[in-house]
């Protein structure tokens, strides 16, 4: 092999870990994304039309809020008791 095949080897394996990351990074936009329609909407069901305040910090949570919030959400009776720390 000479240098430029090494050289066009290795910018392929390049752009092939660039496109998985960046497929990897999609996948979990869009988990994460429904993960938090599916709160909001549970939350909607069981409280009613939420405050602006509440749907905005779901939409702004991380993972390990969103699995928090999936655990509350189902034994709370009020959007106080989703929302205590």
């Amino acid at each position: 092999m000479n240098t430029q095949e090494i050289m066009d080897r290795f910018q392929r394996e390049a752009e092939l870990r660039g496109e998985r990351r960046g497929e990897l990074r999609g996948e979990l936009r869009g988990e994460l994304r429904g993960r938090r329609n599916t709160i909001l909407h549970l939350l909607r069901r069981k409280f009613g039309e939420l405050p602006p305040n509440i749907a905005a910090r779901i939409q702004a949570a991380n993972a390990d809020m969103l699995e928090k919030l999936e655990d509350k959400l189902l034994f709370a009776s009020s959007l106080d008791e989703v929302f205590a720390p």
